[in-house]
């Protein structure tokens, strides 16, 4: 589904009334109806008949979106046929188009994840998760745009982005960017063109029988090159199953926090990057002594790598773990 172009074909409403939207239902989901308010803003009504006799929750007012349920509502139809009903609106408050295409991108992950007939308890379940993801993105940003892109463009070429994304960190804290058992990546990028970064001492000793390639890429602001909202998209169209996408947009709302408006459009060459992209082996990446007093942690340090050889990732492409999916 393409919401985004179903909510331009709308009209705004022409009548001053709260409540009052123009909607159509989302295709052969009659559960659903995507509408547009007074301001221009894009909202999805789903009927009430689904949610049973439960007592309804409270509304919800988040900095970029607000859920009320069980709102008697008018909506008028391409057709102009009124309709009056009840419905639980999830409505996006921001007037920024760029947020708006972030709402119906995770509302048509819902709605795929929902079905056509969902239970009151699923209903409530994907909401909480459209609350937490819009959370998120009213939070401080987890890490530079810059590396959310490089992780980014690794899963959009992966042999297997399915396998690659599954193991994509939750918390952007995490000492590797995507861990499969005791196989594990981690990404790097370069804006100068010169292999120099910065490691923990954790990431280059991993635990007892754990395995780590280290993939290094330059990266260049370019206006010709993939923007974020590119990667997303090639991305979730490779992924296919909607809780996994709903997993996924997760990952990148939390690392991107507030910063969304500036990164999603933030381009960068993605022909430098697939050019330079070469994979390392921990094991040969200069690191200091592994062994330090007790009383120190936080180890970090800068490691220039530029001299070291880099592996064959060829000769992973037979495997069924991540490292198995690292070459196109």
């Amino acid at each position: 589904m393409n919401l985004f172009e179903l909510f331009n074909s709308l009209k705004q409403p022409t009548v001053q009334e709260e409540n009052y939207f123009s909607a159509v239902v989302v295709g052969d989901y009659k559960l659903y109806h995507l509408g547009k308010d007074l301001q221009s803003r894009p909202l999805l009504l789903i009927s009430a008949k689904n949610f049973d006799n439960r007592i309804w929750s409270a509304p919800i007012a988040l900095e970029n979106l607000s859920i009320v349920y069980n709102v008697e509502c008018t909506v008028t139809g391409y057709n102009g046929v009124i309709d009056r009903s009840h419905f639980t609106i999830l409505r996006c408050t921001n007037s920024d188009q760029g947020l708006h295409y972030i709402f119906l991108r995770i509302i048509d992950s819902i709605i795929l994840l929902l079905g056509e007939s969902p239970t009151a308890d699923d209903i409530f379940r994907a909401i909480n998760r459209l609350v937490d993801l819009f959370r998120s993105i009213a939070k401080p940003p987890q890490k530079p745009i810059q590396g959310l892109w490089a992780e980014l463009f690794l899963i959009a070429r992966a042999r297997n982005p399915i396998l690659l994304a599954k193991t994509w960190h939750i918390s952007p804290t995490a000492h590797y960017d995507f861990s499969d058992g005791e196989k594990h990546v981690e990404v790097k990028s370069s804006s100068n063109r010169i292999r120099q970064h910065y490691f923990s001492l954790e990431q280059l000793n991993p635990f007892a029988g754990g395995e780590v390639i280290v993939a290094s890429m330059f990266i260049e602001a370019s206006q010709g090159g993939k923007s974020i909202n590119d990667l997303i998209q090639r991305i979730r169209n490779r992924l296919k199953t909607p809780a996994l996408i709903l997993q996924f947009e997760q990952i990148v709302a939390t690392t991107l926090g507030n910063n969304w408006p500036y990164a999603v459009d933030a381009r960068f060459d993605d022909k430098l990057a697939e050019q330079s992209l070469k994979f390392y082996a921990t094991i040969n990446i200069p690191s200091v002594n592994s062994i330090v007093p007790k009383e120190v942690s936080h180890v970090r340090f800068l490691s220039d790598i530029t001299n070291v050889n880099p592996l064959n990732i060829k000769e992973y492409q037979g495997r069924d773990d991540i490292f198995g999916c690292l070459s196109k």
